[in-house]
C-alpha cells in the first residue's frame, strides 16, 4: 500500500513569488516604481497570470477537492476486504474478527 501527499504550501509560496515578481516588473515598466527595466512592456503580465493559477489550484486543493491522501491498494486488498463485510454482513464472522482480519491487510 502506497500513500502520496503533495506538499501544497511549496506551491502556494512559488505562486506567491511569482505574483510578486510579476507586479514588481509590472509597475516597474510603467512607472509606478523608480527602478525601470528594458524589457518589452507587458510580458510580466503572463507571470502574474501564472501565480494567479497556482495560487487558485492551491486554495481549491485546501477547500477539499483534493485534500485527501491518495491510497493506492493492490485488487487482492479491495477483493479481501469485501469478502471479510460480506461475511460479517451475513452473519458468518464477529465483528471482532473482521476487525482484526481487516487490520491485518
Amino acid at each position: 500500500m502506497f500513500c502520496f501527499y503533495e506538499n501544497r504550501p511549496r506551491k502556494l509560496l512559488w505562486g506567491l513569488f511569482w505574483l510578486a515578481l510579476g507586479a514588481f516588473l509590472l509597475l516597474s515598466n510603467y512607472g509606478v516604481l523608480g527602478y525601470q527595466f528594458s524589457f518589452s512592456r507587458d510580458w510580466p503580465i503572463l507571470l502574474i497570470a501564472w501565480g494567479i493559477m497556482k495560487i487558485i489550484d492551491t486554495l481549491a486543493w485546501r477547500r477539499g477537492k483534493k485534500n485527501k491522501i491518495t491510497v493506492l491498494q493492490d485488487e487482492g486488498d479491495s477483493q479481501s476486504r469485501a469478502q471479510i463485510l460480506k461475511a460479517v454482513e451475513d452473519g458468518q464472522m464477529s465483528a471482532e474478527e473482521a476487525a482484526r482480519r481487516l487490520k491485518d491487510l
